[in-house]
């Protein structure tokens, strides 16, 4: 579990490698790296990930294969930021830092103090407008959690949100709401994550059968008809 990750596409697979954000993450086929990639086409010592300050920089090792950056070999240290496309061999791969993903908390209910999406108009418990009512906005937040897709696209989620799988879409809302609601989503808690299924619905986790109810961590892929998703948890 780390704020910051490699998503790539293996085969039919939708691969996650969570970065060590204190040390160097060697990218390449060599045993123990910390991005293994099990391809021809990689070298040993592809390339290397690591914190400077702040940031995160990439260089590459390999002398006989190019390591791109954005489309652009790289010939010296360069930074990285979220959702750049590192290419290696036949494979590309997208960095993720949901530190760099944030947003304002949604307004709070002044009756049932129950934070809200930033555009319901009355609040989802107990129906008080949010329009005239004296509401108390948050503080900017972090993501907590990200659903990455096989196209690229990902959704975050925020404390005391949700992720909501629909055919071909993912949406956010509040997960003490979708928890009550016949939806299928994934709801983010303390380091991991839950799985809801509603009735009808079906989904495999890393290649299994999934239940309704079950634990998700950082890194594992779900399944939900042709929709692929690869959870990233902060």
């Amino acid at each position: 579990m780390s704020r910051v990750a490699i998503v790539w596409t293996h085969g039919d697979s939708l691969r996650v490698s969570d970065l060590r954000e204190t040390s160097t993450n060697l990218i390449g086929r060599a045993p123990g790296s910390a991005v293994m990639i099990d391809d021809k086409t990689v070298s040993r010592q592809q390339a290397l990930l690591r914190p400077e300050g702040a940031d995160f920089v990439i260089e590459n090792l390999s002398k006989t294969n190019p390591t791109k950056l954005n489309g652009r070999s790289i010939d010296a240290a360069s930074r990285i930021v979220d959702g750049d496309i590192i290419a290696v061999g036949s494979l590309s791969m997208v960095f993720n830092d949901l530190a760099a993903s944030s947003a304002l908390a949604g307004p709070i209910c002044s009756h049932c103090a129950r934070e809200n999406m930033a555009s319901d108009k009355d609040c989802w418990y107990c129906g008080t407008s949010l329009v005239n009512a004296a509401t108390v906005v948050g503080q900017v937040r972090t993501a907590v959690a990200r659903l990455a897709s096989a196209d690229g696209s990902p959704s975050n989620a925020y404390s005391g949100q949700a992720f909501v799988l629909e055919s071909g879409s993912v949406q956010t809302g509040q997960a003490e709401r979708l928890a009550q609601e016949a939806v299928t989503a994934i709801i983010p808690s303390a380091g991991s994550a839950v799985l809801k299924l509603q009735t009808g619905d079906q989904a495999q986790v890393n290649g299994g059968p999934a239940g309704d109810g079950q634990t998700l961590a950082s890194g594992d892929e779900i399944v939900l008809g042709t929709d692929r998703y690869a959870l990233i948890l902060a």
